[in-house]
């Protein structure tokens, strides 16, 4: 049982992992705190800035986050690519314009795959998920071919939901 993970003393996930803005300290506090209350996993998102600013310092960065998390009996789930969010370009008249691409599932299901294959070929020690978000997954007849690559290759089943109890 666990959560997604950003520490309090980041704006987001990008700040989690900055050389300036990196805070074992805090990471620590929290992930003591985590289990103290029977948390034993947490999500944790790499972006891919950070690796471009500073990729050695940034592996470093992560393997004292995998040394606080061991301390703490907590096993992270990186994520490596989130395409729920929608990209947003704000103008300075306050207008909006989605950066999404149109045929963003068809990508996704195209990628997905190869991306599960690139992870296994690394003999990952930790699981490899892919978090489900959306659909009805009460029974297989109900996934879409998206939520189906992600159950299907994931070794643990992570997801989100932002229902109400009684529907989650």
């Amino acid at each position: 049982m666990g959560s997604n993970y950003i520490p309090a003393s980041a704006i987001n996930e990008l700040e989690m992992w900055q050389a300036d803005t990196f805070d074992p300290r805090r990471i620590d506090l929290e992930l003591g705190w985590a289990e103290s209350i029977g948390l034993n996993t947490m999500r944790v998102f790499l972006r891919d800035l950070p690796w471009q600013q500073d990729a050695t310092g940034f592996q470093k960065r992560i393997d004292t986050f995998l040394q606080i998390a061991d301390k703490h009996h907590i096993t992270p789930l990186f994520v490596l690519f989130d395409s729920c969010w929608i990209p947003i370009r704000s103008s300075a008249e306050g207008s909006h314009v989605e950066l999404e691409p149109r045929n963003k599932v068809a990508l996704v299901l195209a990628l997905l795959p190869q991306a599960f294959r690139w992870a296994r070929e690394a003999h990952p020690t930790q699981p490899l998920t892919s978090g489900v978000w959306k659909g009805g997954w009460s029974s297989p007849e109900k996934l879409h071919a998206m939520e189906r690559i992600q159950i299907e290759m994931s070794d643990v089943i992570s997801f989100r939901s932002y229902d109400k109890p009684e529907e989650f």
